[in-house]
């Protein structure tokens, strides 16, 4: 995980980011995940997600998220 801290331009504020890996998940965890993040009442919100197939028979995926939350 890379957590960052981001100072937007706009009336939003600062930011908290995280990019996190998360490998060998199958395309039902990560939506079970996604769906878990998005509906939090903790206001976080996916801003990237990057999902790729780690093996060409397997079902197994690597993806890579985004997540953000205003910061305070």
């Amino acid at each position: 995980m890379k957590p960052t801290v981001v100072e937007e331009s706009d009336a939003a504020g600062k930011r908290s980011r995280v990019e996190m890996k998360l490998r060998e998940v199958t395309l039902d965890q990560v939506s079970r995940f996604l769906f878990h993040v998005e509906t939090s009442p903790n206001m976080i919100t996916i801003s990237r997600l990057s999902i790729s197939r780690k093996d060409k028979g397997g079902g197994l995926l690597e993806t890579v998220f985004q997540v953000e939350t205003p910061e305070g």
